[in-house]
């Protein structure tokens, strides 16, 4: 069967798709809310999803990790050195710092330097005192048994916190920031804001009891996400995708499918490159639901989860996929394959819905008119 591909023209405000891509520092407002969007109406929090405890990763990408959500050195990799990643650290070194001598036990003459010496040890050190080591300035000020203690306490904190509001909001804009993306103010709220939650969350577990050592903590996190997954999508999603991209149920259409490239070409998309793919989503999705442009932007803007279940956003879903598994050298490349992919399933999706109309026509024997609204809903 010859398939006929459909292509339309379709223009977007490149300002406005980049807002959507990034809903980051300049436009917090459009960040999506934890608590108002979820996969089936609940917030998922069971389990971390970072990196373990007890890894050879350095103890301040995993306290990153847990922010993000992400097992991924790349992506963790990025946000750290990123403005905002910076910041973050930072603050969370001044946090660890301030609890230590909060809790005491701790030499009076503990510094700055040391807590940063401390961020850069592996994970593991926690588990294994060997690899904390007995010599230097910071073994010399904090012993083993209170670092594992206040690693933990901050690990745990800021798992609590990204199941709220406050903590989801910096975990969001550390996936979205880049190496050359400044610093705004908002940006700076935000961490003072999960400042204000982590540090005396992390006093009361020490003083409770609590941050008693990374390997529990490691253990109960694993345990915790073989007992409860992560958030995942209705079938036919494959699960391998999921885990390797990172869903965010949560996020916006248009942020998950530019994910979707984003993993394709293993590395962030420039503004200009983000710009280029979303053109093309809106140019795809023109062919595959009716509409003018509101309708549109208003459906890549919407939840993922929702957005799926309406027909136009599972077929733009289902090309982009097919699209981004095509070989391509370049972002232009991988723009062109969601434009045909989008037009081909639009074209199949036409002539399925001609046939249908043609076998009614027969079997009332009389030729039926094509309803073409009525395709574009199928």
């Amino acid at each position: 069967m010859a398939v006929v591909i459909l292509h339309a023209t379709r223009t977007i405000d490149t300002n406005h798709t980049i807002a959507m891509l990034l809903p980051h520092p300049s436009s917090p407002s459009q960040m999506p809310s934890l608590h108002t969007l979820s996969l089936r109406g609940k917030v998922q929090t069971a389990g971390h999803y970072g990196v373990n405890s007890d890894a050879s990763t350095a103890i301040g990408s995993i306290a990153l990790s847990r922010l993000m959500r992400t097992k991924d050195d790349g992506t963790v990799g990025r946000a750290a050195t990123s403005p905002l990643g910076t910041a973050m650290l930072v603050a969370l070194k001044g946090v660890l710092l301030r609890v230590a001598f909060a809790s005491g036990g701790v030499d009076p003459n503990l510094s700055d330097a040391n807590i940063t010496s401390l961020f850069n040890l592996p994970g593991s050190s926690t588990k294994y005192q060997s690899q904390y080591g007995n010599f230097g300035a910071l073994q010399s000020r904090l012993p083993w048994q209170t670092f594992r203690q206040l690693v933990s306490a901050l690990l745990e904190a800021l798992v609590a916190a990204r199941k709220d509001q406050v903590g989801y909001q910096v975990g969001y804009r550390l996936i979205a920031s880049t190496p050359t993306l400044p610093l705004d103010k908002s940006a700076r709220v935000a961490i003072d804001a999960l400042v204000a939650m982590i540090e005396p969350a992390m006093q009361e577990r020490l003083a409770t009891g609590g941050g008693g050592g990374s390997a529990a903590s490691s253990s109960s996190g694993d345990s915790s996400q073989r007992a409860t997954p992560p958030p995942q999508l209705p079938p036919p999603l494959p699960q391998l995708l999921l885990s390797s991209i990172g869903i965010d149920p949560t996020a916006s259409l248009l942020s998950n499918l530019l994910r979707l490239v984003w993993v394709r070409i293993k590395r962030p998309l420039s503004p200009s490159e983000a710009a280029a793919v979303a053109a093309a989503l809106d140019e795809g999705l023109s062919v595959l639901q009716t509409g003018g442009v509101n309708a549109r932007q208003q459906l890549l803007a919407t939840n993922f989860s929702n957005a799926l279940s309406s027909q136009g956003g599972a077929w733009l879903w289902a090309s982009t996929i097919e699209a981004i598994d095509q070989p391509a050298a370049s972002i232009a490349a991988i723009v062109g394959n969601i434009v045909e992919s989008c037009s081909t399933t639009a074209a199949m999706l036409f002539a399925d819905a001609a046939m249908a109309f043609a076998t009614e026509g027969q079997a009332r024997g009389s030729a039926p008119i094509l309803d073409v609204h009525r395709c574009s809903q199928i």
